[in-house]
């Protein structure tokens, strides 16, 4: 009995032995990537300066990481300072509110209300004569003192068009 106890730890402390290996292994892959040196607002320019190229362990690189320098590109979310930089953030779209629409969403106008949302607020949007939702977390690109830029999933724009021109459309935050 002593002895297959004995020959379970042997064989358990080896497969650890080896689990620590490959772990080991893949830590010390690296992979150069982008990172930010500073902030970088949406829909902003990345500048000379607010970048650099970085080695990381192989298994801390997100999905879609750059491998390119993304300088002249303009992002499509706010990135933090040390954020690796993901491709699906970039866009090479001329305009400020072109570049904050995630892709396959579009942005529409509608009538601003009062000076309650931000670029960057996350709004549900609901029909003004019956309340009913029609968009859910609609991203606000753009907001003016007339005007409220708001980016929703492509499958719903027919909806928040009509809806704009009945009765208006009332955004409400969400998040």
């Amino acid at each position: 009995m002593i002895l297959a106890a004995a020959i379970l730890v042997i064989g358990a402390m080896r497969h650890a032995e080896t689990a620590t290996a490959n772990a080991l292994s893949r830590w010390q892959a690296t992979v150069e990537v982008w990172t930010t040196t500073e902030p970088v607002d949406a829909g902003e320019t990345i500048e000379s300066g607010a970048v650099r190229s970085i080695l990381v362990p192989a298994d801390l690189v997100p999905v879609g990481a750059v491998a390119t320098d993304p300088r002249g590109l303009r992002t499509r979310i706010e990135l933090g300072t040390g954020e690796i930089v993901v491709e699906r953030w970039l866009t090479d779209t001329g305009s400020t509110h072109a570049a904050r629409t995630p892709e396959g969403w579009r942005t529409i106008s509608i009538g601003r209300r009062d000076d309650l949302f931000t670029v960057g607020d996350l709004v549900d949007l609901h029909h003004a004569v019956d309340g009913r939702r029609i968009a859910t977390d609609a991203l606000v690109v753009m907001a003016s003192d007339a005007d409220l830029g708001v980016a929703v999933p492509a499958d719903v724009v027919g909806d928040v068009v009509r809806a704009s021109g009945q009765a208006g459309v009332v955004p409400v935050l969400s998040g």
